[in-house]
Order: structure tokens, then sequence, then C-alpha cells
């Protein structure tokens, strides 16, 4: 059986993003580094390579480094997934003109869709997320938890485009949201605490089409 193309299989890097978006804090170049380094030492991930066009296999790989990060806007590998299978996967850096830098991870929605069934996700339907998220969700956290050890820091969100959508400001003025269609790892007393979903219904809805 031919294997499948991690890279360059047509939609790969299409439809968004599912993300483990970690707020670092206040800027520190050398914070920020350290923690993208710990995270690409888990033995889930194999990067890092740096274009979308040419499989992994075939490209030059890098040291995970905050200046390839920067200069090339992205790093990129591979993640193994709990069942054994891989998919894209990358990692972005942003930082808050006014607030904290954000060290993000992401799987594209459209690699997932070559290994679970995620239908329009985030979009209604029908179909149950949970059955997919639960476990990429155990499998960010522990990525998470692992780079926590390193580097600690206040707050990191799991999901569908979550980067900066909450802060850990707004979490210390409001807590954790009883109802969420993302997950929160929230630090407290100096451990790394998950906070899973409780929404797996869609967050978004398709709009009907107008008639005549």
């Amino acid at each position: 059986m031919e294997r499948r193309r991690l890279f360059t299989e047509q939609d790969t890097w299409s439809g968004g993003s599912y993300e483990l978006a970690i707020e670092l804090g206040l800027h520190s170049d050398a914070r920020l580094e350290a923690a993208l380094i710990a995270l690409w030492q888990s033995e889930r991930l194999d990067g890092c390579c740096l274009g979308q066009d040419i499989e992994p296999a075939a490209q030059q790989r890098f040291s995970p480094s905050l200046e390839t990060l920067e200069r090339c806007g992205s790093l990129l590998g591979v993640l193994t997934l709990p069942d054994g299978v891989s998919v894209a996967c990358g990692m972005i850096a942003i930082r808050e003109e006014a607030g904290s830098n954000w060290l993000t991870f992401f799987v594209p929605i459209g690699a997932l869709s070559f290994v679970y069934d995620v239908g329009a996700f985030p979009c209604d339907d029908g179909k149950d997320s949970r059955v997919w998220r639960e476990p990429l969700d155990d499998c960010l956290v522990k990525l998470a938890r692992a780079m926590f050890a390193v580097v600690a820091f206040p707050l990191a969100l799991v999901g569908h485009e979550v980067s900066g959508s909450v802060s850990a400001a707004d979490i210390t003025a409001t807590g954790i949201p009883t109802e969420r269609w993302d997950g929160y790892l929230w630090q407290e007393s100096g451990n790394l605490i998950w906070y899973p979903p409780t929404i797996y219904s869609a967050e978004f809805t398709f709009a009907p089409k107008a008639t005549d």
C-alpha cells in the first residue's frame, strides 16, 4: 500500500487549525526559545522543516530555534497521534504589542480529515466531535505538561483557532467558564490543571442560503 503523503496531499493545510496555544507571559526571547525547544523534544514530534510543498522526508531538517521560527514564520513537522497515525503539524509565535508572547502549536483541520471523521468542524453538520477531539486533546495536553516542566506558563488553550481568544488576565478576573467549547490548562499553585471542553456540539452553524 502506498504511504499517504503527509504534507503534499491536497487540502492538507486547509480548513483552519486545531491548536494548543500557550500564553507565556511577558516578552522574553529566552523563555520563548526555551519553550519551543522543549515542545519539539517530545517523542511524538518529528521536526523541524520549513516547506509545506515538499514531503518532510525529502526536506532538510533544522534544530528548533527562535531565530529560524521568526525568519521563516513557522516551524513544521509531523505529530504521531495516540493511535499511531501521523499528521502534519506546525508552530508559530505571536507577540502581542501590549500583551503576552504566545506559542501556538497547530494541526491543520485538513490534515486531521485524513485520519478522523471531522466532517465540517467547527461548523454544525450533525457529527459528534468528541470522538476524535478527546484523544487529540489528551495528546496536546501531554505536550503542554512536558513543556510546562521546563518553562512554566499561566494559561494554555486547546481547540479550534484559540490563540489569543482568552488571556490569563481574563481568567484571573472572571474564572474558567462553566460552559466552554475549548479546553483550558490553568496554573493553580504551581500545578497545571486541565479543564476539558464541556460542549462538543458545533460552535458555528451554516447560514441558510438566501431565496428569491
